[in-house]
Order: C-alpha cells, then sequence, then structure tokens
C-alpha cells in the first residue's frame, strides 16, 4: 500500500472514529513515515487518534513530531490545546 493510500485510510477510519484501528495502522508504518514528505500528516493523524483515545502520552509524543516539522500548523496547535485543557493546564 502507498503512503498516500495508508494517510488516506487512516482519515477514513478517523471519521468513522474508529480511532483504535489508525493508531494500529499508522504505528505500524512508523518507520516509513519518518523522513517522508507526509510525515507531518502521519503524526497530526496519529495525535488526533490518540487524543480522543485519552491517550495523554502518546498525543504529547505525536504532537511534539509533528510541530517539529511545521511549528505554526493551526490544526496540531488545536490538538495541543486540547491536550493541555484535558490535562487540566489552562494558564
Amino acid at each position: 500500500m502507498s503512503e498516500k493510500n495508508i494517510l488516506q485510510k487512516a482519515e477514513n477510519l478517523l471519521s468513522a472514529r474508529k480511532f483504535t484501528k489508525v493508531v494500529s495502522l499508522l504505528e505500524s508504518h512508523i518507520l516509513e513515515y519518518r523522513e517522508s514528505k507526509d510525515a507531518f500528516d502521519f503524526y497530526y493523524l496519529l495525535s488526533v487518534a490518540c487524543l480522543y483515545m485519552g491517550d495523554i502520552g502518546g498525543t504529547e509524543t505525536y504532537v511534539k513530531k509533528a510541530r517539529q516539522i511545521r511549528l505554526r500548523d493551526v490544526g496540531i496547535l488545536l490538538v495541543q490545546v486540547a491536550l493541555y485543557m484535558r490535562r487540566n493546564e489552562v494558564d
């Protein structure tokens, strides 16, 4: 399966609220995406799925990786805000 197909499948699963399946699918391809041009989208999808699952550690890990690629992306900043709110860090 190509990188685009994997990300599209993950997006479809995310839309269907199958968060565990998104994480399983993407984490099985983590080595392929480390240096990929689609790495940001990969980490963004993983961070969103982890957030919905309540996996704070996973969310934090993937948000950091995504922000290393695109520091000021609005989508990843919103995930980070939701993460802070979930941890009750609203200063």
